[in-house]
């Protein structure tokens, strides 16, 4: 039955038909037993909750607002830290980078 109702066009055939088909009636829908046997058979009738996308969002919060600033100036503060003096940079060297 499954296959024939997936290869049913639905939009072509009457509304008697179409309840014929599925053994209901207008006034009193489905009996019990083909309730029962449908939600043992396709389960619940409610939409599936939407897909996850954990990793998409926790990039989105690293690559929008304020955080590419902050990364950038992370970035420029390792950079002036090591290689501008050792062990510990002179102060004009932090002071060119925040011109």
């Amino acid at each position: 039955m499954v296959a024939e109702l997936s290869a049913l066009e639905w939009h072509t055939i009457t509304a008697e038909e179409a309840l014929r088909r599925l053994s209901s009636t207008p006034n009193q829908g489905l009996s019990d037993d083909q309730v029962a046997r449908r939600f043992k058979e396709y389960g619940k009738n409610a939409p599936s909750p939407p897909k996850s996308h954990r990793l998409r969002k926790y990039i989105g919060y690293m690559t929008t607002g304020f955080s590419p600033i902050l990364i950038i100036g992370a970035v420029l503060v390792f950079i002036s830290w090591k290689p501008l003096g050792e062990p510990a940079p002179a102060v004009a060297n932090l002071v060119s980078l925040a011109e």
